[in-house]
């Protein structure tokens, strides 16, 4: 676990030892996001993407720049006009509007260590549109050099610009960069991951650490985990008070104690795309049962007993249900057998152990939900779908065991967030170099 050789040499600065006033140099490189292609699409696609660039950008050793023009996130209370609101009408105040980002810097609150304080490049000879048009002639080519070029700044330096668009990101990073950052085969690669993981704010003893994993699993693992401490994923200050303000609305769980878990279903089209075989496989096991185009909630519940846990199986499980299908779930909790109280329990395994159910605000939902107000221009009801889907994300994060699957940006993303990196003496003695905070996953 020792650091290659010349590594301190050619470490940069910590990202949190920025200087206030960085050189003009710091411009040099930049990764130009465009996330307005991937507008209509739910809140999971759209960090991910952002999440996605904000590797290549720190991997790249270059500035991660947002720009676009969409109002794709909807409209904020302040950005309503006040005396009307009161009356019941949504107006918006274009004077408070126009001083609100656009795209998805209105949700994003994007940090300096990978903006790098660095503005939208060369704006003299390139505007948006010329930025979106070059990057859309590579929107749908997997095999396609990057797209890049070179172009002088407005302070007179010549910066290289590698521009990517919410829908190509996934090509580039997929076909150019993935197999590169899990490489570990020379000395020169070693180098390359220990720099990374320093600009992802390890610190030297962590990012040696990085350079010494193998596993691709522990790779992405550790990757996540600095970028999840380091706040690679920020929301701005209106998004997260009234985020905080949906959770609070959710008063039947006891969230401040944290004795609560969490369950995330994701049906809707998966079902028939990226879960279909998972299905395909839950129900060639279980022929004896009535078969559904989706893996049923009681496979999700039995994730609850597990075998090798030496904690006594029974009590009560209050349960937070964050799903797409949430009728169907309705549904299928009312079939679950049920005790004096009322408390559901599985009818097979350990039927000691009750659960009680919540589900959150029904604001206008995730998924297709965030795709029809997008479509329909509803503003305030746009917001609000962020917001309560952000909301879910939040309390999922937030629970004591999280159960969920990986087929979705959702389920990913909660286990973002429930990332720790290991103590640097705890690795040393043989720990795993990242902790995972109780997530199961259901199939």
């Amino acid at each position: 676990l020792q650091p290659p050789k010349n590594l301190q040499a050619d470490a940069p600065p910590l990202p949190f030892h920025l200087d206030p006033n960085p050189p003009e140099e710091a411009c040099d490189g930049i990764v130009l996001f465009l996330p307005d292609s991937r507008g209509g699409y739910g809140v999971g696609s759209q960090l991910n993407g952002y999440l996605m660039a904000a590797f290549a950008a720190t991997y790249l050793d270059m500035a991660l720049v947002l720009d676009g023009k969409a109002d794709h996130i909807g409209c904020p209370n302040e950005m309503l006009d006040q005396d009307a609101l009161a009356g019941g009408d949504v107006v918006i105040n274009t004077e408070a509007a126009a001083s609100f980002p656009k795209s998805l810097s209105r949700l994003i609150d994007h940090p300096d260590w990978l903006s790098r304080r660095c503005p939208v490049p060369c704006q003299k000879s390139h505007s948006l549109d010329d930025w979106e048009k070059l990057a859309k002639d590579y929107q749908h080519d997997t095999k396609a050099a990057p797209a890049e070029l070179t172009c002088e700044n407005d302070n007179g330096r010549q910066t290289k610009v590698i521009f990517m668009n919410g829908m190509n990101v996934h090509y580039y990073f997929a076909g150019h960069l993935h197999q590169k950052m899990i490489d570990r085969s020379s000395e020169e690669s070693l180098v390359t991951a220990y720099n990374w993981a320093l600009r992802l704010g390890a610190d030297v003893d962590e990012a040696s650490i990085f350079a010494s994993l193998r596993a691709e699993d522990d790779i992405w693992d550790y990757v996540s985990a600095l970028a999840a401490r380091s706040g690679a994923i920020q929301f701005q200050p209106w998004v997260s008070r009234d985020v905080e303000q949906y959770v609070r609305e959710i008063d039947s769980l006891p969230f401040e104690g944290g004795d609560y878990d969490a369950v995330h279903i994701r049906r809707g089209d998966k079902v028939y795309r990226e879960a279909k075989m998972f299905v395909d496989d839950y129900w060639k096991d279980h022929t004896n049962e009535e078969r559904k185009i989706y893996i049923p909630f009681k496979h999700y519940l039995s994730h609850f007993f597990e075998k090798d846990m030496d904690v006594a199986q029974c009590g009560t499980r209050h349960v937070y249900i964050a799903t797409d299908d949430p009728t169907e779930v309705h549904k299928e909790i009312e079939e679950l057998p049920k005790d004096d109280q009322g408390l559901s329990y599985l009818s097979e395994g350990n039927d000691c152990l009750k659960f009680k159910f919540l589900f959150g605000p029904q604001l206008g939902g995730m998924g297709s939900y965030h795709n029809l107000a997008y479509k329909r221009k509803k503003c305030t009801e746009l917001y609000h779908c962020f917001v309560e889907s952000i909301g879910d994300l939040t309390v999922l994060s937030r629970s004591r065991t999280f159960v969920g699957e990986y087929n979705s940006n959702w389920g990913r993303f909660v286990r973002f967030f429930r990332l720790l990196v290991n103590n640097v003496s705890n690795v040393r003695e043989g720990g795993p170099p990242v902790i995972e905070n109780d997530v199961r996953v259901a199939w």
